[in-house]
């Protein structure tokens, strides 16, 4: 193998079939490495869905090979509208060509090319993320100036050992209540608008010392994810609280789960506006998210999710859940310079 790597755009013109799969491969023996509790990948599915996106961002892939052998890939993506000084860099490493000692240099080459494409853009801070459990990739955030902005607990609910009595008291709601609970694999239209609108309290939880900016949700927004998520074969549950005095959608929890990967449901976002908080809605979501996992998503046994360590509200929440800590996922940007 040459220690001279050069890395190229890769699209679906360019990339032969096998080089496409053993990028597959390659992400796929990326995350067994890095969370090796947790069902795989599959090499099949990461390498049909390497180039799907939605409409509303741009994307660049780049990869280095070795005949027909993927070394190391990275992306570079970005909003074609909202926030369009910053851009997100995923980069990954083959791990037997790490433990060979060809990281630092993999990374350098791909590192040169998706640094001057952002600054091509206009892109002005790039953001990435990094797990203690991928130490190659953390050494080389810090060796490029980027700086940690949060940290991230993840943390993980085994489903059997959730109380009957707490999701029963969690969603007990008193009599003439206003507030009307809805389950939703897909958005109906009459409540787009206001789900967008819901989604962007997302804006209140914590973001460390990021200069992303605010986030902007949209229908389109809304109905792109769906469309991914179903490339991705999987099902998003949503769960969403409606104030009926109002017609205004006031609290949501939002889940993620594949029979592919049965065992495991991926939380992502629980939020509640500010004006109606301490009304147990936040419990009722989260409680009625599992209820309704349990009918609908067969094999399920645990639930993982991230949630900022400085979210006092949201930890709380899970703690008296059960959800344990097992790994920190770290956010990290850097400004470029000319």
């Amino acid at each position: 193998m040459s220690t001279q790597f050069t890395a190229a755009v890769i699209t679906p013109e360019t990339i032969t079939p096998a080089q496409r799969l053993s990028v597959g491969h390659l992400l796929a023996e990326r995350y067994r490495r890095s969370w090796p509790q947790e069902p795989p990948l599959t090499a099949a599915t990461e390498a049909e869905n390497l180039f799907a996106g939605p409409q509303s961002e741009w994307c660049v892939n780049w990869a280095i090979f070795d005949g027909e052998q993927a070394l190391a890939w990275a992306q570079l993506t970005g909003s074609q509208e909202h926030n369009t000084h910053w851009a997100a860099l995923y980069l990954l490493t083959q791990p037997a060509a790490e433990d060979a000692g060809h990281g630092e240099a993999l990374r350098a080459a791909l590192w040169q090319v998706a640094r001057a494409e952002a600054q091509a853009r206009g892109v002005s801070v790039l953001g990435a993320w990094g797990v203690e459990s991928y130490p190659g990739f953390l050494q080389f955030l810090r060796g490029a100036g980027f700086r940690q902005t949060l940290s991230n607990s993840t943390v993980r609910l085994e489903l059997a050992a959730v109380p009957e009595k707490l999701l029963t008291d969690w969603t007990a709601r008193p009599t003439a209540d206003p507030y009307l609970l809805h389950r939703w694999t897909r958005v109906p239209d009459e409540y787009l608008e206001r789900m967008a609108d819901l989604q962007a309290v997302i804006n209140d939880m914590p973001k460390g010392d990021s200069e992303l900016g605010e986030l902007v949700y949209t229908p389109q927004h809304i109905r792109e994810r769906e469309e991914q998520v179903a490339l991705d074969g999987e099902t998003r549950f949503l769960v969403a609280v409606e104030d009926t005095r109002s017609g205004k959608l006031v609290a949501y929890s939002e889940t993620y789960w594949g029979p592919d990967r049965a065992a495991l449901v991926y939380q992502g976002a629980t939020a509640v506006r500010r004006e109606s908080r301490r009304l147990g809605l936040g419990r009722w979501v989260k409680a009625a998210m599992l209820l309704w996992l349990r009918e609908a998503a067969p094999g399920a046994a645990s639930i993982k999710t991230n949630v900022a360590e400085e979210n006092d509200a949201m930890n709380a929440l899970n703690v008296a859940l059960g959800f344990v800590p097992y790994a920190t996922v770290s956010e990290w940007e850097v400004r470029l310079t000319e």
